[in-house]
């Protein structure tokens, strides 16, 4: 295979992760079962990039491989976390959580599933505020730098900063 066809094959790969990381994050915000499909797919184009990333070597493409690498562990590894402390924090303070404890241990065994039945109903529109809250910046910055990555690829470019955070 001749240097033109290899940069062609990275460049159509690079091209799907973006997309599947992308859409693989996006449908993490949906159902539980999306979400499951799309952690499933970050997964997968995170597999498949450190397996390919090696033959990007040399070429404009390498520093595609490294922006996803990144994007995939600062946004796994750094931000979720963070969005999920915030989303305890705001859980706690924002919804009747500490009232549902009491009448859990106060009927213990006895109606605790009505009980939480109740507590999901009462709070529901709480529940997916504090979920936009805390999600809705990781999932920007994350399709941010998927954009950013597949429009350089697109246009045949490297990614110059490819160790920045944004």
């Amino acid at each position: 295979m001749d240097n033109q066809d290899r940069e062609k094959k990275l460049r159509e790969l690079v091209l799907y992760l973006y997309m599947v990381y992308a859409t693989g994050f996006i449908m993490c915000f949906a159902s539980f079962a999306m979400a499951s499909l799309g952690t499933i797919m970050g997964l997968i184009a995170i597999i498949v990039t450190y397996a390919k990333r090696n033959s990007a070597k040399g070429t404009i493409y390498e520093s595609h491989f490294t922006w996803l690498v990144r994007t995939f562990w600062i946004g796994g590894a750094v931000f979720l976390p963070i969005a999920t402390i915030i989303f305890t924090i705001l859980f706690i303070t924002m919804t009747d959580f500490m009232e549902f404890m009491q009448n859990s241990v106060t009927n213990l065994g006895s109606g605790t599933q009505q009980l939480s039945i109740e507590f999901v109903t009462r709070n529901l529109e709480k529940l997916n505020n504090i979920k936009l809250i805390t999600m809705i910046p990781v999932l920007l910055w994350w399709l941010i730098r998927c954009y950013r990555g597949a429009k350089l690829a697109f246009k045949n470019k490297k990614i110059n900063r490819d160790n920045s955070w944004l």
